[in-house]
Parts: C-alpha cells; sequence; structure tokens
C-alpha cells in the first residue's frame, strides 16, 4: 500500500509538469517582424469612345492605396518601355494621377474613325506594375461639314480640314472637296505649327481651283511651314485659279524657303570693270516662273481682304512676293487684288515685291488686265546676286515695294514702308515698269502711291522712289506711267554712297516729294484714298491698312 502510493505520487507529479510545459509552449522569435507587400494591380483601366463625337474617355484605378498611375496615348500598337511613359513625351496624349489611386480624362482633338491606343502603369517608389493595354476607334461625329455650295459652303475646323481643301475626295466625312466650284469657309482659328514646322513637317500648298471660293471669315491661319527644293507654286495655297477667289483671311507666322532656281544664268565677265561685268553680249539668261507667295504661289483669280503678318520668305529663284508670287490675267478674265496688308521680310533674286514678284497678262488676248487696289507693304526686300558658276550670273534685280516686275495692269492706292536692296532695277513701288507690246490696248499704269523708306543699288543707275526702271520699247508717258508721292527723308543709296533722285536713270523720274504729312495733304494729293473704311493713319500720318 505505502508502495503503490509512492508510484502514483510520481505519476501525478510528472502529469502536472506536461501540462505545465504545454500551456506555455510559444512559436520562437525569429527576429524578421516585417509585413507582405502589396503586390501592384489595377482595379480598373479603359478606353472608351464618346457617341456622336471623335473624343476618348480614360479611366483607371488602383487595387489598394499604393502608387500612382501613369497613362499614355498612342496611335502605334506597340508598348513602350516605362521610362517613355513616366516622361510623356512624343505621346498623343499623356497624364499622370499624382497622389490619386484614381485617373480619369476625356481626350478631345483626335482623328475621326482612327484606332488609339492606351498604355497604363502604376508606380510605387522603384516599384512599377506591369504595363496594361487597351485600345478603342474614335467615332465619327455628328459634324455638320456642309454641302460646298454658296449657301452651304463646306466647313473647315481642323488641320484636317484644310489639308483637303481642294484635294478631291474626304474619307473621314465621306465628301467630295474639289478645288472646282467649291465654296470654303474658315470656322475658327487654325494654327498649322502644331503639326508642320523645322524638325516636323512641310506644308503641302491647298488648291482653289476654278471658280472655287474660300471664305476665311475673319479667322487666323499660322504656322504655315515650308522648306523646299526646285519647287514651284508656295505659299498656303498652291494658286487661285480662274475666277477662284480667297477673300477675309488673315495669315501670320509664315516662313517658306526654298533654292529651286529655275532660271537660266547670263555669262558674267570678271575682265570687264563695273556694270559691263554685267552686260556681256554673248549673255543669254531666259527665265522661268518658281512662283512663290505668304499667301499663294500665283493668282489669276481675286483676292480680297487679306492680312499677312510676320512672314519670311528666302528663295533662290524670282517670281516672289509678299501675297503672291505672280497675277496673271488668262482667258478673257481680270485678276483682281484689293484690301490686302503685307508685312514681311523676302529674300530672292529677281522679280521681288513686297505684294507681288510679277504682274503680267497673257499675250494677245483681249480682255481685262490685273487691276490691283488699296495694297500696304511693310518691311524689307533683298535681291542678291546669285553665281551658279564662275562665268555665270543670275542679277538681284527688279525688286519694287509693292511689285517686281510689271506689265499691263492698273494698281492705284498702294502704299510702301520698306528698306529694299537689289543690283538694279530697284523701286520703292515698282521694280520695273513696262509696256507690254503683245497686248497694245492695255497700258500699264500705277497711281495714287505713296513711299517712306530706304533704296539701294550696287550697280547701275536704275533705282527710283516710284519706278526703278521704266522699259523704252514703245513705253511713252500714257502707256507706261506711275504717279506717286515719296517723303523727302527717304534714303537713296549707291555702293553705299547717298544719292540724288535727281542722278537716277531718267527713265525712273515718276513721283514727287512731300516734306510732312498731315491729315489734310491727303485730302489735296491722294483723295482716293478711303480713310473712313480701308486705310487709317498712324502717329507719323503714314497710312495703313486697317
Amino acid at each position: 500500500m505505502k508502495l503503490n502510493k509512492i508510484i502514483f505520487g510520481a505519476l501525478a507529479l510528472l502529469f502536472c509538469f506536461s501540462l505545465f510545459s504545454c500551456q506555455n509552449n510559444e512559436t520562437p522569435d525569429n527576429g524578421d517582424h516585417s509585413e507582405e507587400k502589396t503586390e501592384l494591380k489595377f482595379k480598373s483601366a479603359v478606353l472608351l469612345s464618346i457617341d456622336g463625337t471623335s473624343d476618348l474617355s480614360i479611366k483607371a484605378s488602383i487595387q489598394g492605396e499604393q502608387g500612382a498611375i501613369y497613362a499614355v496615348l498612342t496611335k502605334e500598337d506597340t508598348t513602350p518601355t516605362v521610362d517613355a511613359m513616366i516622361s510623356g513625351k512624343d505621346f498623343v496624349w499623356a497624364r499622370n494621377s499624382g497622389t490619386s489611386q484614381t485617373l480619369e480624362a476625356m481626350i478631345t482633338n483626335l482623328e475621326a474613325g482612327k484606332a488609339y491606343y492606351a498604355f497604363f502603369v502604376i508606380k510605387n517608389e522603384n516599384e512599377f506594375s506591369s504595363i496594361v493595354r487597351k485600345t478603342a476607334t474614335t467615332i465619327e461625329p455628328n459634324v455638320d461639314k456642309g454641302e460646298g455650295t454658296k449657301k452651304n459652303p463646306f466647313k473647315i475646323s481642323t488641320i484636317e480640314d484644310l489639308e483637303h481643301v481642294g484635294a478631291g475626295p474626304y474619307d473621314t466625312y465621306n465628301l467630295d472637296w474639289n478645288a472646282d466650284s467649291t465654296y470654303y469657309r474658315l470656322e475658327n482659328d487654325i494654327d498649322l505649327s502644331v503639326k508642320y514646322g523645322e524638325n516636323k513637317a512641310n506644308w503641302t500648298p491647298i488648291k482653289i481651283g476654278r471658280e472655287a471660293e474660300f471664305d476665311g471669315n475673319g479667322h487666323t491661319i499660322s504656322g504655315v511651314y515650308i522648306s523646299a527644293t526646285s519647287s514651284t507654286n508656295l505659299g498656303l495655297f498652291e494658286g487661285i485659279n480662274i475666277l477662284g477667289v480667297v477673300k477675309n483671311l488673315n495669315l501670320t507666322n509664315v516662313r517658306i524657303t526654298s533654292n529651286g532656281m529655275v532660271e537660266r544664268p547670263k555669262v558674267y565677265d570678271d575682265t570687264l570693270e563695273g556694270e559691263k561685268k554685267f552686260t556681256s553680249t554673248n549673255a543669254d539668261g531666259t527665265s522661268q516662273g518658281i512662283y512663290v507667295g505668304a499667301l499663294t504661289g500665283d493668282c489669276k483669280g481675286t483676292i480680297e481682304n487679306v492680312k499677312v503678318t510676320d512672314a519670311i520668305l528666302k528663295v533662290s529663284g524670282s517670281r516672289v512676293g509678299g501675297l503672291t508670287g505672280r497675277i496673271y490675267s488668262d482667258e478673257g478674265t481680270a485678276c483682281k487684288v484689293d484690301r490686302v496688308s503685307v508685312e514681311a521680310t523676302i529674300e530672292g533674286v529677281s522679280r521681288l515685291g513686297g505684294i507681288v514678284g510679277l504682274i503680267d497678262a497673257k499675250s494677245k488676248t483681249n480682255f481685262e488686265t490685273p487691276v490691283i487696289t488699296n495694297a500696304y507693304f511693310k518691311g524689307t526686300i533683298t535681291g542678291t546676286t546669285e553665281f551658279p558658276t564662275p562665268n555665270t550670273y543670275i542679277a538681284g534685280e527688279y525688286i519694287g515695294g509693292f511689285a517686281g516686275y510689271a506689265r499691263a495692269f492698273t494698281a492705284s492706292n498702294i502704299v510702301v514702308d520698306a528698306t529694299i536692296k537689289g543690283e538694279r532695277h530697284v523701286g520703292g513701288v515698282v521694280g520695273f515698269l513696262q509696256f507690254n507690246n503683245n497686248v497694245p490696248a492695255h497700258n500699264s499704269v500705277i497711281k495714287d502711291s505713296i513711299f517712306r523708306g530706304n533704296l539701294s543699288i550696287k550697280i547701275g543707275t536704275n533705282m527710283g522712289p516710284i519706278v526703278g526702271n521704266r522699259s523704252n520699247s514703245n513705253a511713252t508717258e500714257e502707256n507706261c506711267a506711275a504717279s506717286g508721292f515719296y517723303l523727302s527723308n527717304a534714303v537713296f543709296m549707291k555702293n553705299e554712297n547717298v544719292m540724288e533722285f535727281d542722278a537716277l536713270n531718267a527713265t525712273a523720274k515718276f513721283g514727287t516729294t512731300v516734306e510732312s504729312l498731315s491729315a489734310e495733304w491727303y485730302t489735296t494729293n491722294l483723295p482716293s484714298f478711303d480713310f473712313e473704311s480701308i486705310f487709317v493713319l498712324d502717329d507719323t500720318h503714314f497710312p495703313k491698312l486697317k
């Protein structure tokens, strides 16, 4: 009995010890207290087209509360790198959510009927999620683009619209935007520099065909950029054809360069002295047209109420004008230009003018010749002689503040405020005024003009404040005439020496000096100038277009 008690007690003690050990048994502490990181994931990522518009809706959110969303939109179905998405450069659209875990935006000004691709990524400190791709196609907007008629012209509101003027089928809207007999109207300002410019693309000039009309509707087109080689008819428009019209338009920030010299050079004899170097008896110089203007390369129709500002034209060629390279009448029509204003810098070789490089009419045709009224130019014109080879040259000549070379036309109410430089045949208003023997029924006339500024030539004596030189082939005061005024403080230079006007070519002696201007002076001397609706006087009493 005593032994049994001892065994029982030992077993009880062992049981209690085991129970105590079980109650206090815990997992050992290994020292790692970090939490498991949440994987960067999207809760949603959506790209949607919007009915009735060409817009897209983009939405995304993060699953959790960590990180920022970066989203980009592109036309290319190629997954970009994370670094490119973070920088956001060179995409159609890019944005990030910042401190928010959601991103939502409406993307506008997209091309209709085009596929776009959105790419999303989450960034949290130096970690990134997988890139998510979504795609959507923009819907053709419910937009009235007009019918191309006079009552309901085609409506131009985007760069794409402007690119399709006169180009025929316009697939985006299933319309035919013909060059001929079609009416267009600008609905708002358009900045072409978004797409065209240095290191971008060249603007391709558009067409205004026969009996077509482009109404700028008082709006502005900016950013015309062309850098061309051996190209002709350069400008916002390639040309304005017979009975075509461009009107009510403002044009600014125009940059056109071209090395398209298309003239056959004359012989240059460096063994002779002075001007004789440029008048070798075996000279065989002929020329063709390159036609460059801020508005249009060529005009056979009508330009009305157009203003050009901040234009720079640099051309190794001829027939360059601040407004148009050529004004030309053809097929029994009269080319007409009225109420135009140009502020520009022009550099070229020959037939350079602040408004137009060359004015002419088709030979041996009985019709009205070009008529130009109410034109204003302010700026600089420089004609330089080029030497294609050591023994040939193309002279920097026929340069005028209004027109470089003009014949068979009538111009009136012409205002020039300019610095003009060339080799010879330099005029404040017209460089070379010629009677066209092939159109004997029509004279070449400039009336009611005014010039102030600086003129200079390097060779010859053919320079004048109104006309630089006049053709002596059947030219008379009646059929090849000019009247105008020039301020007495205008400076005339030859070889950097100030010249008196009386020392210049006798055939260029047009114009009357003006000592001082006043509002009353115009009533007496230039009564045809309309200072109520067309012209206004600046603080020096010099006129410019309103």
